[in-house]
């Protein structure tokens, strides 16, 4: 991976970047993302089968579910035929950053719950663009919705972007694909010693495998014991939906983080 150094000083509205590569200088222009991307390019006839790409499909930037639909079954919402090189943007619960960079072969058709965002010069630069803090903190700020906060690309196409010369974006778009890739392996690795894990957790816990004592000899039979015996279970303090925020404490539900909430849920073990 390529160094990168401080900036000799930073502009107040962010047009000079504080980290940089240090070949490059000068300040970045802002401009209406509508100005830097077609957004939502009308589509051409939809193909007779192709992939579809719903808000379920998709997970920090990994294509987790890839479902094969024909046309004539296909739901209303799928009508975004993607090209290559396509950025889709999660336009509902948009704090989630469930977006992905479009560069696979085959037809695929996402969701109208996407922003598809097409780009010629540097796609990749947009797609790290639209993950910093400073992007998705405009966006919910214009999103509207409590429990699914949700903004319209009228309103997407008026947020800013500073960008920087073509030559800087590349690097900064291949210095930051570079990291993910990483990510990704190490996730892939984690992925696979967890399997390992939960095989190993199947057969300890069915007692299949047996421990034995420093000094050689078994350890004593196991015990059966009921839950409120050995820990104290309580229902803690329910969050509605509509108290959720994007900054706080994590909240979690069934399929991971939710949202924010400004206090504390848990204040012992």
């Amino acid at each position: 991976m390529s160094e990168v150094a401080q900036a000799p000083h930073s502009s107040p509205d962010g047009h000079i970047p504080q980290l940089r590569f240090p070949e490059f200088d000068g300040v970045w222009e802002s401009r209406l993302l509508k100005d830097a991307v077609k957004i939502n390019p009308r589509s051409g006839e939809l193909p007779d089968e192709f992939i579809y790409i719903d808000l379920e499909s998709v997970k920090k930037g990994y294509l987790i579910k890839e479902t094969q639909i024909n046309k004539i079954g296909a739901p209303s919402r799928a009508q975004r035929l993607l090209n290559k090189n396509d950025v889709i943007f999660q336009t509902v619960r948009p704090y989630q950053k469930n977006n992905y960079f479009f560069n696979l072969d085959g037809d695929y058709v996402a969701s109208t719950g996407y922003a598809q965002l097409r780009v010629l010069n540097s796609p990749e630069f947009l797609y790290q663009a639209l993950h910093t803090d400073r992007f998705v903190y405009d966006v919910m700020a214009r999103s509207t919705g409590t429990s699914y906060p949700a903004i319209n690309s009228t309103d997407l196409s008026k947020i800013k972007l500073n960008l920087p010369t073509k030559p800087e974006q590349q690097k900064i778009a291949a210095f930051l694909t570079a990291v993910d890739n990483k990510i990704e392996q190490l996730s892939k690795k984690q992925e696979l010693l967890g399997e390992y894990k939960k095989g190993l957790m199947q057969q300890i816990f069915s007692q299949a495998i047996r421990f034995k004592a420093d000094d050689g000899s078994d350890f004593p039979d196991w015990e059966e014991r009921k839950l409120g015996d050995v820990g104290k279970v309580y229902q803690p303090k329910t969050i509605s939906q509509t108290d959720l925020t994007t900054k706080g404490f994590d909240v979690y539900g069934a399929n991971g983080i939710i949202g924010k909430y400004s206090e504390y849920n848990h204040e012992f073990e």
